[in-house]
């Protein structure tokens, strides 16, 4: 019994509070009434306003009131008020404006509205209505009577385009082309006016604005280019460029030197013409214009040509072998049907001896007599014409000289020589030798062989060579004696040196480069700039401060200034001395010299500084002036080390030369060639200069 009493109070007890709790949340909850205007709606929120056309702007917004009925839609223009100009239920949230004025700016608004309650504002965006015009207009001319107008459609609502034509200021309306035309052609026209047309879009309440055309005319392209040429000698072929695309034909006319009379009229399109039957000789200038049926291009006009067979020219001869000469020329006709080949035998008249094909250009006449001169002369022909002769100059097949011989002794028993090819067909060179009873022939080489070692010679002789060319049957005339003597000269430092005999004087062939004096003494060397120009003893230096193995020291010498030249020591090999400024004038005088400019100073001669010189460029910088080394001296431009500031200068273009001779207290008699002159020049030089010495045979 005490536990069902228990179980009911405990049930009135959760029945109770379960009561409680309901009664205490129905209290809280009130209900909602959006049209109450105490209720605060919401304002939507404008996203976009649109021109769509020249009257509609589409606007669109986002409702952010969960309890909106409808929407209501403001519009302000300038300075008025908004107005409502329209009322959309909750479920559209997009208003297309169809009645706007082109040109003019609105500014929309959005408001929420449950019955009479309203929510402020949305925000607002101002547009306006819009009429994309037409772009790039331009016009071209299809015909000399049409003109076709093209231009940008940039519009999607158009009705259509209205095209416009003026000759000046003032423009009428010529066609009205459906929307979306982006061209049209106007016919009719006047031929050489100039016409400028406009369009512009439209619809069926506005007008875009106007695009306008430059001033074009309906010109009539003429032909260019217009060239005449004489494909024989009866026939002239023109051609030209055709610049239009609507001619009827070519009009041709020709002017023999009384007027132009017309040829022919070709069809459109045609870019050539052949006129035939012309007179050999005779000058014709054409013309040639395009025409339609009503009007006619400019004329373009050829430069004057004739029918002329073009001579050849550039004849060359040459000779291949003692008994054939080849004769080349430059082909300058297009329809010659051959060349006539005359030759002339020393001066007895022209005879012909070939006629070669059409387009040849050489020729090889073979079996010719040695000795003989012979001139030739070539000239195109036709069936009925002859051109003009081409005349070579003279030419013989007398195997040409070797020049430029030199010999210079390479040991005390070895003569090396070396010379010049000028002949291209010798089968080979013979080699003479004169050691003092005549010249005996001592070799026959090769034609691919430009030098020879005469060995197993005896020491201390002077010996004379001479080279000839020969072929089976001719030899050419001897070339000029080289002379020089197998006896070599040695320094103490063991240096060889090549020599050559000038007239009665034997010279070192090479710049001394010996770093003892003859008695064994070295001879002071790697000073400084400053320290060389206030030296007043012996000293030598290298170009550029090189090494005594670089190619400075090897093949120019040293640079020795003129203390080391003249002191008690000796600077020259045993035998052998510094020459004086006399036996360097002697050598002036041997080379052709006068007398008169020898014993002057500063420059003088006029090919002696080029006689000495080493030809060509190996070592030597252009030009060379005058560079033949025609005794074999051998000159070379080892620069020199100037007194101040003790600096190196000129190599590859200047060459001095000390002599043994004093000038003055601070100068010493010198010689210098540089690579610009063929002239020396003889003056005192400072003593610290450097320098370099050519020794002469006591």
């Amino acid at each position: 019994m005490s536990f069902s009493i228990s179980r009911s109070i405990l049930n009135l007890l959760i029945i109770g509070c379960i009561s409680i709790f309901i009664f205490v949340s129905c209290d809280e909850l009130e209900p909602v009434n959006p049209a109450d205007p105490a209720y605060t709606l919401t304002a939507p929120t404008l996203v976009s306003a649109q021109a769509i056309t020249d009257v509609q702007i589409d606007i669109k917004w986002q409702d952010n009131e969960e309890h909106s009925e409808e929407f209501v839609i403001q519009r302000s223009s300038g300075s008025q008020s908004y107005i409502t100009i329209a009322n959309v239920s909750k479920d559209v949230l997009s208003y297309g404006d169809t009645s706007c004025t082109l040109g003019i700016s609105y500014t929309y608004a959005i408001i929420c509205k449950v019955e009479s309650n309203i929510s402020t504002i949305s925000n607002a965006i101002t547009t306006a209505t819009v009429f994309p015009a037409a772009t790039n207009i331009s016009l071209h001319a299809l015909s000399d009577e049409v003109m076709e107008i093209s231009w940008n459609d940039n519009c999607s609502f158009e009705d259509g385009y209205n095209i416009e034509r003026g000759t000046g200021t003032e423009f009428t309306l010529i066609i009205k082309v459906p929307a979306n035309v982006e061209s049209y052609a106007d016919t009719g026209l006047d031929f050489g006016l100039d016409y400028i047309y406009r369009v512009a879009g439209y619809t069926e309440s506005n007008i875009s604005n106007w695009v306008s055309s430059n001033p074009t005319n309906t010109t009539f392209p003429a032909p260019t280019n217009l060239n005449a040429t004489a494909n024989s000698d009866s026939e002239i072929e023109l051609t030209w460029v055709d610049n239009c695309i609507f001619e009827a034909g070519y009009q041709i006319e020709r002017n023999s030197g009384s007027g132009f009379v017309e040829l022919v009229e070709v069809e459109p399109n045609t870019l050539s013409y052949l006129d035939g039957g012309l007179d050999y000789g005779a000058s014709y200038i054409y013309r040639t214009a395009a025409f339609t049926s009503a009007n006619t291009s400019e004329w373009v006009y050829s430069l004057a040509t004739n029918t002329i067979i073009l001579a050849p020219t550039n004849l060359n001869v040459t000779a291949t072998s003692d008994s054939e000469i080849e004769l080349s020329w430059v082909d300058q006709s297009s329809f010659e049907d051959g060349y006539r080949i005359e030759r002339n035998n020393d001066g007895s008249g022209y005879v012909e001896i070939a006629e070669v094909n059409a387009d040849m250009t050489n020729y090889l006449d073979s079996g010719l007599e040695y000795g003989t001169n012979y001139v030739y002369r070539v000239a195109g022909f036709t069936e009925s014409n002859v051109s003009s002769w081409v005349t070579s100059l003279s030419s013989n097949t007398v195997i040409q000289t070797p020049s430029d011989l030199t010999a210079n002794a390479t040991n005390d028993a070895t003569i090396e020589l070396s010379w010049t090819d000028n002949n291209g067909y010798e089968v080979g060179f013979v080699v003479e030798r004169d050691s003092g009873a005549g010249f005996v022939e001592v070799a026959e080489i090769s034609p691919s062989t430009l030098n020879y070692t005469d060995e197993g010679l005896q020491y201390g002789r002077d010996y004379g060579y001479r080279v000839a060319g020969f072929t089976a049957e001719n030899k050419s005339a001897y070339s000029s004696i080289a002379t020089t003597s197998t006896f070599i000269v040695g320094d103490f430092d063991g240096n060889v040196y090549a020599v050559i005999q000038i007239g009665n004087q034997t010279w070192m062939a090479e710049n001394l480069k010996v770093t003892h004096y003859s008695d064994g003494t070295a001879i002071p060397t790697g000073f400084d700039d400053e320290s060389w120009v206030n030296l007043s003893t012996g000293a030598y230096a290298i170009y550029n401060d090189q090494s005594l193995n670089s190619s400075n020291a090897n093949i120019y010498g040293l640079l020795y200034n003129w203390f080391a030249v003249n002191n008690n020591y000796g600077l020259a090999p045993e035998g052998w001395h510094i020459p004086t400024d006399d036996e360097w004038k002697e050598l002036e005088l041997y080379l052709g010299m006068s007398q008169a400019e020898a014993d002057r100073t500063s420059w003088r001669g006029t090919d002696e500084g080029g006689m000495l010189k080493e030809s060509g460029l190996s070592h030597w910088n252009d030009p060379n002036a005058g560079a033949s080394n025609a005794e074999g001296f051998t000159a070379l431009p080892g620069g020199y080390r100037y007194y101040s500031p003790g600096e190196y200068y000129n190599l590859g273009n200047v060459g001095g030369f000390w002599s043994s001779t004093e000038g003055s207290i601070s100068s010493a008699m010198h010689r210098m060639i540089t690579y610009d002159t063929t002239l020396i020049y003889r003056s005192g030089a400072n003593k610290p200069i450097g320098y370099s010495v050519r020794c002469i045979k006591d």
